[in-house]
């Protein structure tokens, strides 16, 4: 799976224009089909009234990965990018969110029209409410986490240039919230996966 560093003004348009292909190429089955994507966010908010982001990561289902350094662009230049994860095609898979939909709010006003919260859907067949990424993960994926990634650097370092750990470790962070959309993957384990979106619609 690949990942790229954006932090560059020529970088972003680049990201914003694949994303708006892939939109472009989509042709889905039906009216409910959206086109996936993963997605995480770092913040601050000591000594704020809201959280201050410091790094935005997406995974989409090309098996690409961006990390995106919101402190480099300004809320214009970060528009598109809101444009095309924001998009009405787009279902966002996230765990969690209440925070990152903050980080929405404050750069573009807006809410995804389409979410998939992991914690929530886990809520739904048999995890507590409250189930963190980490053992969602190694219960369903087999996939392991280790503590000091369950907390990107980035959230420490939002007020200054990201470093490579800060890059590494929301890599790993993004990539293992993506297995659920690559879930036959090399590396994701071997045990059987617990679908949780089957699972959702067996209930109803």
């Amino acid at each position: 799976m690949q990942s790229n560093w954006i932090d560059q003004p020529s970088q972003l348009l680049g990201l914003c224009q694949t994303l708006n292909q892939q939109i472009a190429d989509f042709s889905p089955q039906n009216d409910a089909e959206k086109l996936p994507m993963a997605v995480d966010t770092e913040f601050q908010r000591t000594n704020t009234y809201y959280p201050i982001p410091g790094l935005i990561q997406i995974a989409t289902s090309e098996n690409h990965i961006y990390l995106i350094d919101p402190t480099c662009f300004s809320k214009d230049e970060l528009q598109p990018l809101g444009d095309q994860m924001l998009h009405p095609q787009r279902e966002l898979l996230m765990h969690s969110a209440g925070e990152d939909l903050e980080i929405f709010l404050g750069l573009w006003d807006r809410l995804p029209p389409h979410l998939f919260d992991t914690q929530i859907a886990a809520g739904f067949v048999g995890f507590d409410r409250q189930a963190g990424l980490q053992r969602l993960l190694l219960e369903t994926l087999g996939v392991e986490l280790s503590k000091e990634e369950t907390r990107s650097a980035g959230r420490d370092r939002c007020c200054a240039k990201p470093g490579p750990r800060t890059g590494r470790t929301g890599f790993r962070r993004c990539r293992v919230q993506s297995c659920w959309l690559h879930p036959e993957e090399p590396g994701h384990g071997h045990r059987p996966r617990l679908d949780l979106r089957a699972c959702l619609q067996r209930t109803r």
